[in-house]
C-alpha cells in the first residue's frame, strides 16, 4: 500500500473514474455539494481521500473525482493505491459522520439543532423550493451551515428563540419551520425583526391581534393537528404563511382562508 499527495485534474479525474466498476450508485447532490466547495475555494486536503485496489479498481472517492470534473477546478488529494479490495471495500463509509448540529454544538452554538434546522428552511425558501421535495436537490454542507451562521450569530439566535417561545404557547409548527421563515423574511426579504416577530407572536396568541387572516390561519393549523389521519403537507402550510404574510404587510386582510392555483407561484415578501 502506497499514499501519495497527488493534484489531480479534471481530465485526470475522468480517467480515474473510468476504473470505478465496482461501487455504490452516485449521489449527484452530493457531488454537487462537493463541487461548489471546490468552486468557492474551499476544499481542503484532509486525510480522507480516494483509494484503488492492487488491480486499480477504485474504491473509496468517486464523489469526489465526480466533483472536480463537474466543479471544471484541480486539487490536492491523497490517494493511496495497492489496497485488498475484499479485505477493504465492506468497512468503508461505515462510520458516523459529524452533522451540521455537532459542528455548531462545537463551536459553542446554542440550541445548535435548531439553529441548522432553521438554517436548512431558510435555504429552501430562499430558492422558493419546496421543503417537501427538495432535500435530494440541496444540500448544505456543515462549513456551510457553520458560516451562515457565523455571518448572523445573532439574528439566528433570535430567531430561534422566537420560535421556541411561540412553539411553548402553541405547537403549530415546528421550531425550526417558524425560525427558518422568520429568518428568511428579515435576511432574504428583508423585512424589519420586529414586524416578523410580531406575525408570528399574534399568531401564537402571544400579542393580541385584530387581523382575520392570522387566526383563520392559526384556526387552519389547529384544526390540521386535531386531524391525525390526513396531516397538511408542509409545503401546503409554507403556502398559507406566504399568503398571509403578504396580506400582514399590504395591510391587507380575508374574510376566508383558502389557496388558489396562483398561490403555488407565490414568494414572501
Amino acid at each position: 500500500m502506497e499514499t501519495k499527495i497527488e493534484k489531480i485534474t479534471p481530465q485526470k479525474a475522468l480517467e480515474l473514474l473510468k476504473n470505478n466498476v465496482k461501487n455504490r450508485n452516485l449521489r449527484q447532490s452530493l457531488v454537487l455539494a462537493y463541487s461548489e466547495e471546490m468552486k468557492k475555494g474551499r476544499w481542503r486536503l484532509t486525510g480522507q481521500g480516494i483509494s484503488f485496489s492492487s488491480e486499480m479498481i477504485l474504491i473509496d472517492g468517486q464523489h469526489r473525482l465526480a466533483a472536480i470534473v463537474k466543479s471544471n477546478t484541480s486539487q490536492i488529494i491523497n490517494v493511496t493505491y495497492g489496497l485488498n479490495y475484499d479485505d477493504v471495500y465492506s468497512i468503508y463509509d461505515t462510520g458516523k459522520n459529524r452533522t451540521s448540529s455537532d459542528i455548531l454544538a462545537i463551536n459553542n452554538v446554542k440550541n445548535a439543532s435548531s439553529v441548522s434546522g432553521s438554517i436548512r428552511n431558510k435555504r429552501f425558501l430562499d430558492l422558493n423550493t419546496d421543503p417537501g421535495k427538495g432535500k435530494d436537490r440541496i444540500k448544505l454542507t456543515n462549513e456551510d451551515i457553520l458560516n451562515n451562521y457565523s455571518e448572523h450569530p445573532e439574528l439566528y439566535t433570535n430567531c430561534v428563540n422566537m420560535a421556541r417561545r411561540c412553539y411553548s404557547k402553541m405547537k403549530l409548527v415546528s421550531v425550526v419551520y417558524l425560525a427558518g421563515i422568520a429568518s428568511h423574511l428579515i435576511l432574504t426579504k428583508g423585512n424589519n425583526q420586529d414586524k416578523v416577530f410580531s406575525f408570528f407572536n399574534q399568531l401564537h396568541l402571544i400579542d393580541d391581534s385584530t387581523i382575520n387572516s392570522i387566526k383563520l390561519l392559526r384556526n387552519l393549523l389547529i384544526n390540521d393537528l386535531a386531524n391525525p389521519i390526513k396531516k397538511m403537507k408542509i409545503n401546503i402550510k409554507v403556502l398559507y404563511f406566504k399568503k398571509v404574510w403578504n396580506a400582514f404587510v399590504s395591510d391587507d386582510d380575508y374574510k376566508i382562508l383558502r389557496l388558489v392555483d396562483k398561490d403555488s407561484n407565490n414568494q414572501f415578501i
